[in-house]
Parts: structure tokens; sequence; C-alpha cells
């Protein structure tokens, strides 16, 4: 057999002794060890000069049996046909259900849930637990959140009582063991589908943060970022927001950093587990071969709260403003979200801004802050996960350093992250991954400075 029997674009299927691949314009040969290891998929081979050839003989395994030096004179990569996802599997499962039998579900995967957490020990276990209905609590929501709904469904108010128990639950979890939030990422990282993955950390995290910045707050953290504000931030602010006064660039008057209560804890919580209920089930989380398609990318989080707010009403604001605002990135003008849209759409004019986190919700949709502290706790959680995902298919994820360090250069020099309530994260993440240098985030800058 000679290559011109063969397809500029594609390697035929033969039946001869031998397979020929083109790498680089030259004819390799796989050889009849190689071609014992057929299959019956078809496989993408991918050359170095960027042509492409449907081949039928490598199983991936069989594949990479094979001695890398040989798989390295072939010079080929696989491009691996995408496997199921569960959270297809799952969604697929849910879509047969009725909205009251999916409430009945999870229900009762909340009552197995509980009962189960009590019957063992180990932070490994009940982590495991937690994960589990994590995920299924997102999903049935997800399933049974629309824009469709007349808002008075006679199940919501189930719904709504068994996401809120479960919140609660995993919030008790996290308070009570400190290795749960470093746990619930490595369950997550062995994860079969990367949407529920990054859902589920998300949650995890913004939980574990949430609490351990409260902590900061009740200890006195105002106080001292009052001490660094005026030699580490204040330049950073004035550009952040160049309209103020120079008077008015202090600490209290730009970061206005509340004192949460347990139910704030709680809400805060649900709108992380939640955060990403907008999108749809065929929109590729970060690293998608597809092309991204920036209308529904950008429609998620208004949709997210269309469907929220139409089953939890308005007494769970803060979690709606998470889900419909964890992209604003303090009103950039890569940010998108709910109150960007809603300005938008109704053309009213918004005082220019007087600090960068409001402790209060009005003075966010007042348009005297340029984020919200929920909000920016979110996106801070949401974007650090993206970068640091070990599900990446695509790209290499970062490690704690490397994401951190892209996100300040690419996302708090640009002003699209708060820098004090970040340097804050940070000092979080110390505790969770001991790789991280003692010198980075919050507390240095004020031991330094006090």
């Amino acid at each position: 057999m000679t290559p011109s029997n063969l397809s500029d674009t594609k390697l035929q299927k033969t039946f001869s002794e031998e397979r020929l691949v083109r790498v680089n314009s030259d004819w390799v040969t796989l050889n009849s060890r190689k071609l014992a290891l057929l299959s019956r998929q078809l496989y993408l081979l991918k050359a170095a000069d960027g042509d492409t050839f449907l081949i039928e003989p490598l199983a991936l395994d069989d594949f990479f049996s094979i001695p890398e030096k040989d798989r390295a004179q072939l010079n080929l990569a696989i491009d691996r046909p995408p496997a199921k996802d569960a959270f297809q599997i799952r969604w697929a499962e849910l879509m047969e259900m009725t909205a009251s039998e999916r409430v009945q579900e999870l229900s009762q995967q909340r009552e197995n849930f509980e009962a189960k957490l009590s019957a063992v020990s180990s932070p490994e276990q009940k982590v495991a637990l937690a994960s589990e209905i994590a995920e299924t609590a997102f999903l049935i929501n997800r399933a049974c959140l629309s824009l469709n709904k007349n808002g008075d469904d006679p199940q919501d108010a189930t719904l709504v009582a068994e996401t809120l128990a479960i919140t609660n639950s995993v919030l008790a979890l996290i308070m009570e063991t400190p290795l749960a939030v470093s746990l619930f990422r490595t369950f997550q990282a062995k994860t079969q589908s990367p949407t529920l993955a990054h859902v589920t950390r998300v949650f995890a995290m913004a939980t574990g943060f949430l609490l351990y910045y409260n902590r900061q707050r009740q200890a006195g953290l105002a106080a001292k970022i009052r001490i660094v504000f005026p030699q580490e931030y204040a330049s950073i602010y004035r550009e952040l927001l160049p309209s103020l006064n120079e008077s008015w660039i202090k600490a209290d008057n730009l970061i206005r950093l509340p004192i949460l209560s347990r139910d704030q804890i709680r809400i805060q919580s649900l709108g992380a587990l939640l955060h990403d209920v907008g999108k749809v089930t065929d929109l590729d989380y970060f690293d998608g071969s597809a092309p991204k398609d920036d209308i529904k990318i950008r429609m998620h989080p208004i949709t997210g709260a269309g469907i929220f707010l139409r089953t939890y009403g308005t007494n769970y604001e803060d979690a709606m403003y998470i889900v419909g605002d964890h992209h604003n990135y303090l009103f950039n003008p890569e940010g998108y979200g709910l109150t960007q849209w809603e300005r938008n759409r109704s053309q009213r004019t918004t005082p220019a801004p007087q600090c960068c986190i409001a402790d209060s919700l009005a003075t966010y949709t007042s348009g005297e802050a340029l984020s919200y502290f929920p909000v920016e706790m979110c996106a801070l959680v949401d974007v650090y996960d993206a970068l640091s995902d070990p599900s990446r298919q695509y790209r290499k994820p970062l490690s704690s350093y490397q994401a951190l360090a892209f996100m300040n250069e690419t996302f708090v020099k640009t002003h699209k992250l708060d820098p004090v309530l970040f340097d804050v994260f940070i000092d979080y993440l110390k505790t969770l991954d001991s790789s991280l240098s003692p010198e980075l985030g919050f507390t240095p800058k004020y031991q330094r400075r006090r």
C-alpha cells in the first residue's frame, strides 16, 4: 500500500497488514505489533502539522501502553471522545420526573443524608456525604427552577425548606470540621462532572471563607485595615474611584465590611450553592473545545437570578444577588450580570459610586457602591476555582500560587476585584494550603505596618 492510496485529509480504513499515518509530511508506519491494538471505536489523530485523520485502530489504554519513546516518534495527540458526564446522566433521570417527584426525591435524599451523617465519625465520610447531597440539591433546584413558573407552585416551599436545611447542615459541618473544605476539594477532584465539581467546590469554599472572614471581622479586621490602608491600598482606590474627594479616601468609607449573623451566612452560602443555577445544561463551564456562546454566558447570571426569585421570593435577596452579580466585577466593562442589565434596561441615572464594597444591599442597588460584600466574596471564590479547577481538560490547572498571581494581575490590578478582600481571601487560602508563602495576603501587610 502506498501513500497515494490515501486521502490527504483522512486515513481510510483498510484491511492491510499495516496502517500509514502522515506526520509532518512524512509517512510513518504503524507496524503489525501496533496493529494488534485495534479497537472498534473511532479516534481523531492530530498530526503536528495540524492535519487531522480519522483512524480506527487505537483504544486509548492500548495507545498509552505503547512505550513512550515510540509514541513520541509518531508525534501524535489523541482527542478523546467525551465521556458521558455524571451531570448529564443525573439530569436525564430528573427530566423523567415531575416537579413534585423531584422535590420528594430531595426530601428523601436529605433525610438519608442526615441519618448517615449521624452514623459516621470520620471527617472524610462526613464530607463525602455532604458533597453528594450538595450536588443533589443543586441538580434538583436547577431542574425545578424555571422562568415559566407561576411562582406559587405548591412544592416550592418544600424545595426551599429542604435546600436551606441542606445548606445549614453543610455549614455546621464546615464549622466543626477544620479539614472539611480541603476534603471537599479533594473529593470533587475525582468527580466525573466538571459542572457539579465546580458548584460543590465553590459552595464549600465560599462557606468556609464566610466563616473565616466573620471570625476575623469580629477580631478587629476593620481596625487593622485602617492601619494599613494609607500605605498599602489608598492609591489603588484612588484609581478605582477617581471622582472621589481625597478626604473621602479612607478605609471605613470605601470598604464597608459587615459582621454577619448565622442566618446571613446561611443565606449567602445558599447563593454560593446556586450561583450557577442559570447556566443551561449545554453551556460548557470553563474550557470547552466548542466556540463559546457569549450571549448565553452573559445571560446566565440574569437568568439565574430570575428563576431563583420565582421560587425563593424576596426573603433571600443576598443569595439572589450572588446568583445575579457574581460576574459583575466592580462594574468593569468586561463584567456582566443582573444589576448592569437592569441599569441598561431602565436607562436610569445612577450616582457616582462612593465606596467599593457595601455592607448593605440597599447601598449597592442604589449605585453608591461598586459591589456588595456577599457578591464580591462569591466572585473571588468563583474565579479562583475556575483557575485552579483540577478537572480542566484543555489547559493545565494552576497551582494555588499561580491562580492567585493570575487573579492579581488580571483581576485586581485591572479593577475587577476588590484588593482588600482579595488579600483577606489569600489569608483564608493559607489555612487550606501550606504551600502558599506566608508573605502573601493581608496579614503580612498588617504586621509590617502596625
